[in-house]
């Protein structure tokens, strides 16, 4: 299982994450996307369940990968914990930021 979150966390890491930030990162605050990207636009789209679900994914599959990257560095830099306690506080820290997404989310 958590393979499949770590590789799916990865695709959408380099393929969908880029385009997102050039587009509300880059383009919205140069005027070229400003109407897309403008607050209104992006609330009224993350306003239904499907998308709040759909974002939720999308950050914890996100999050899952980078934890599990961030616990495999962690032998490669010589910090004195074991792998094993590096993956579980990387996977936990993963989790509890999804979950406060989550409750974000759903309160809004």
């Amino acid at each position: 299982m958590w393979w499949g979150l770590f590789s799916v966390g990865g695709t959408i890491a380099a393929f969908l994450l880029p385009a997102m930030i050039l587009v509300v990162g880059i383009l919205g605050p140069m005027g070229i996307a400003s109407e897309a990207t403008s607050f209104v636009r992006i609330d009224s789209a993350l306003d239904g369940l499907i998308s709040k679900i759909g974002f939720v994914v999308v950050f914890s599959t996100i999050t899952m990968h980078c934890m599990h990257r961030i616990g495999a560095l962690v032998p490669d830099l010589k910090i004195p914990v074991s792998k094993k306690l590096a993956s579980a506080i990387g996977h936990l820290g993963a989790l509890i930021m999804t979950a406060a997404v989550l409750v974000l989310l759903l309160d809004s």
